[in-house]
């Protein structure tokens, strides 16, 4: 994501729907690169709230960001539903949150409010206990299907 907007939102789709063709091997690999891009993301976001870029980049940013993390909960739910994975309903509740903190965070940055500390605070809950414990979790358990 540079500031020029080189990612876009329809290329994140075409990503998501091409996923749903993919052998559940492919499919666990594909989360796994999806969680390493959201990192790069924030780093990419953060940084440019730090070099205060401008406000439309910015805004593009989190909203494709919004849309990267819709298709990737949406990859990640399917992929359990096809394992028949018993936490699903858990997983799809705390895809619920953060879908309503992205939501959160675009709304206020729209309004003209800082949000780099809302952005931190939601990788850190992102990375910190949703991808290295809950997905972590799934994926192990996906594996042992292979």
């Amino acid at each position: 994501m540079a500031e020029d907007g080189q990612a876009t939102g329809e290329a994140v789709g075409e990503a998501a729907g091409e996923a749903k063709e993919l052998p559940l091997a492919d499919r666990l690999r594909k989360i796994d690169r999806e969680h390493e891009m959201l990192l790069s993301m924030q780093d990419q976001l953060l940084t440019a709230l730090n070099q205060h870029f401008r406000q439309k980049t910015i805004e593009k940013m989190i909203h494709i960001l919004k849309m990267y993390v819709r298709f990737h909960f949406e990859l990640e739910e399917q992929t359990m539903a096809l394992c028949q994975y018993d936490r699903l309903c858990e997983h799809k509740a705390e895809h619920g949150e953060f879908w309503v903190a992205m939501q959160a965070i675009e709304t206020k940055f729209k309004g003209g409010r800082d949000v780099y500390e809302d952005i931190r605070k939601f990788f850190v809950r992102l990375a910190g206990h949703h991808i290295s414990q809950s997905d972590e979790m799934f994926l192990q358990y996906a594996r042992t299907l292979l």
